[in-house]
């Protein structure tokens, strides 16, 4: 009966641990917002995390003003010291002036926050989105 109750202990264990190791290092799905105040404007960063789909937009409000848009499929890499985002990007609204296809972004989850070390330091709060007609994944293609 002993040598059951420690082998169901160990097992446990061990479940535990490697279960902790996934998580560590993921990112729940969600929008997730960050806004900076510079020189009078405030600029919005904000990342669109489903599955294992990214999507970073950033603009301006108050003259609003478009600034940037990229997203793509995503893979973690867990290095020493930090986590990295990697992003195949499908699109970038700033190929023409940069040439990306992969992003690779430091990032580090604080409790519920994403913090990403990108262009400049990003503090991204989860926010809860509005609900709207025409909500959900949409397709386009051509006739």
């Amino acid at each position: 009966m002993e040598k059951i109750n420690l082998k169901l202990v160990s097992a446990s264990i061990l479940l535990l641990l490697t279960s902790s190791l996934v998580v560590y290092g993921q990112i729940p799905t969600g929008i997730y917002t960050d806004t900076v105040q510079n020189n009078g404007s405030k600029t919005v960063h904000q990342v669109k995390i489903n599955g294992d789909y990214f999507i970073y937009n950033e603009y301006e409000v108050d003259p609003a003003k478009f600034i940037k848009n990229v997203g793509g499929f995503f893979k973690i890499e867990n290095t020493s010291p930090q986590n990295t985002l990697v992003v195949q990007l499908e699109f970038n609204s700033d190929y023409e002036k940069d040439a990306l296809k992969q992003l690779t972004i430091p990032f580090k989850m604080d409790g519920e926050n994403l913090q990403l070390n990108w262009s400049q330091k990003l503090a991204l709060k989860p926010t809860t989105p509005a609900a709207q007609d025409l909500d959900g994944a949409w397709f386009f293609a051509t006739r």
